[in-house]
């Protein structure tokens, strides 16, 4: 599990409790409605949650549980303090150092993949208390949320009432913009529960879906490629036939994909994964967002 991707974190912790939560569990293709992958990726997951130390069970009829209904974070190899006390120590250090110690670290735990959770388990902690607030219909206050767009740490009172399926964002109606709007969950300090109930509820809906879940507030990303035969083909297994029957076909076999999206991350790491089979067509916000994430590695 790569360091930079906490948006796999959440993916794994929602798929285990996914598998915990039925007794007599999923069908394959109830769990890809569920969660939003593809089949390969579902298998990937899989094997990581089996080394992490799950008992993950598959029937004779085809259906997926986790026995005993399993969280995610008795599994992880360090305490949620043992991770922050690492994660601090770590911060304070030379990039190139810390990551290093991060891999060192790693090559000496018997599970890789357990401490790499454990190391981001703050991020579950995180995923947990706003899954909570939505299932109560509570307001929370995200402190010291740290924006990518205008650079500034602040405290923001929303609404929290969905996650995009893959990509570790909430999405959440903000009170003092009026507005929805999608947070970076990996970009939150930390949550404070509050005790006012949701008063904007009617704002939550009524509102677009882009390819990835997330919910167009009122500054989306607009977004145009040209995908070659295999990247077209990669879409459609991933996002679905929907969204790939809404691609224009060109000559040569090649597609443009002209959509909004409510924020960069998705869409960022299917360019990114495809780059020899994909051309960004005038899309100079999102050519920007790139060029930061590909010179930030």
């Amino acid at each position: 599990m790569k360091q930079d991707d906490p948006g796999k974190l959440l993916r794994l912790f929602r798929l285990a409790n996914l598998l915990g939560s039925r007794k007599h569990g999923y069908l394959l293709q109830e769990i890809l409605e569920h969660t939003g992958v593809s089949r390969r990726t579902f298998y990937r997951d899989i094997q990581i949650l089996e080394k992490c130390g799950f008992e993950v069970e598959k029937t004779g009829s085809g259906r997926w549980y986790i026995e005993r209904g399993q969280d995610l974070s008795d599994r992880l190899t360090f305490s949620v303090d043992e991770a922050r006390l690492l994660r601090e120590t770590l911060v304070g250090l030379p990039k190139e150092t810390s990551k290093l110690l991060r891999q060192k670290i790693e090559a000496l735990s018997e599970t890789g993949s357990s401490l790499q959770l454990g190391y981001q388990s703050k991020l579950s902690q995180t995923y947990s208390e706003l899954q909570e607030a939505i299932s109560k219909k509570k307001q929370v206050q995200l402190l010291d949320y740290h924006s990518f767009r205008s650079g500034t740490v602040s405290n923001r009172t929303v609404e929290p009432f969905s996650f995009q399926s893959t990509n570790g964002i909430l999405n959440a109606y903000e009170l003092s913009s009026k507005q929805v709007k999608q947070f970076k969950i990996d970009r939150i300090g930390s949550i404070k529960p509050l005790d006012q109930t949701w008063q904007f509820e009617r704002f939550h809906a009524g509102v677009s879906d882009d390819p990835f879940g997330g919910i167009l507030g009122e500054s989306p990303w607009h977004v145009s490629l040209i995908l070659d035969e295999i990247a077209a083909g990669i879409w459609k297994e991933e996002r679905g036939s929907f969204w790939f029957l809404r691609l224009e076909e060109l000559e040569g076999k090649r597609y443009r994909l002209s959509e909004k999206f409510s924020h960069p991350f998705g869409i960022g790491r299917f360019t990114l994964g495809l780059w020899d089979h994909i051309e960004v067509e005038g899309s100079p916000d999102f050519s920007a967002y790139l060029h930061h994430i590909i010179h930030k590695k």
